[in-house]
Order: C-alpha cells, then structure tokens, then sequence
C-alpha cells in the first residue's frame, strides 16, 4: 500500500463525526484530495505537532480523535507517544503511515528504515498498538478501535513514494483553522 491509499481507507472507515488531524504536507494534501470535510485538521506548517494537537482534542473532547502521521514527522516528537500513553484517552487513534522516508524533503531515509520499530516504541510508552501491511488490514485495525475504543497506535508500513503528488489544499491557514473551529463549535462534543 502507498500513502494514499492509507489515507483513503482510514478516511473511508472513519464517521463523519470522528475529527482527523492530518500531519503537514503530503498527509494533509491527500486527505483534501480524498475527502474533504470541516472536521478535517489540515497542518501546514508545524512539523511533528499532529499528535499533540490531536491528543488535546481526545482529552477535551468526547468525540474520537484519528491523527494521520508520518513515521518522520513522529521521529521528530518522539516524545509525543510517552504523553499518549501517560493520559491514553480511549477516544484517540495514532495512525503512522511509515515509508521509511522524509516525504516532504525528498525522500531521505528515516531510522525506521533500519531498526526504529515504532510500534515497539508505544508499547514501552503504554500504548497499545500494532503494525498492518496492508489496505485491508488497516481497514480491519481501524473498525476495531472504532469498536473498543482505546489509546492506540497503528503504524502502516507503506511503499516509499506514491504516484504522483497531491495538490495543495484550496484553504490558507487562517481558513482551515476557522472552518475546524467552525465545525467543532457545531458538534456536542465538548
């Protein structure tokens, strides 16, 4: 599976009420493409922060939190998952798409291109996680915490590149942020 195809399955899985923080770039660039919608978070310019945004929206919200993340961009807050799993709301799901590259500087290797298991890594911070290989299988692991519930990590190994490169959003900055809020406003969730 590619990073696309990642994206559109957790996309296709999820409800409509279920927020999605998607990481910068690439992450956020499919997401528009594939499935637009307000209560999508699309990040375009602080690298590494999805979790962390995500994760205050599970602990101050009652609707369930996804953060689409690349393995890069988690190696650059690694620190993030050993704060996931001190608060482990059981409404946030950590999905990290892993190619074993920088996506957004050129496909640099990243240390999960080596040894680096990041799955390993949540379950040493408490969380519960599992590693999928395929859309399918993602597809399965997202309909189960969409069941149980739970602090968790799926780390998606995917191919290095996809195709070719998804459009940059119609939305500046200023525009996503007030049609999220916007749509967060909208809902009971607080």
């Amino acid at each position: 599976m590619n990073r696309p195809e990642a994206i559109a399955a957790v996309l296709a899985a999820v409800p409509d009420d279920v927020i999605v923080v998607c990481n910068i770039a690439d992450a956020s660039f499919e997401a528009c493409q594939l499935n637009d919608r307000p209560r999508n978070f699309y990040m375009l310019g602080s690298f590494g922060l999805a979790p962390s945004i995500g994760l205050g929206l599970a602990l101050s919200r009652r609707e369930r939190v996804v953060v689409i993340n690349g393995d890069g961009a988690l190696l650059y807050n690694l620190g993030s998952l050993a704060t996931e799993g001190r608060y482990a709301p059981a409404n946030y799901l950590h999905l990290v798409i892993d190619n074993g590259a920088h996506g957004a500087t050129g496909h640099q290797p990243t240390a999960t291109s080596v040894s680096t298991d990041l799955a390993a890594v949540a379950v040493a911070c408490g969380l519960s996680s599992e590693r999928v290989q395929s859309v399918e299988d993602l597809g399965k692991a997202v309909d189960r915490w969409l069941v149980q519930g739970g602090a968790r990590l799926i780390v998606a190994t995917a191919s290095e590149r996809p195709a070719r490169p998804a459009p940059l959003p119609p939305y500046s900055g200023p525009q996503i942020a007030e049609r999220f809020a916007h749509a967060l406003a909208e809902s009971p969730g607080r």
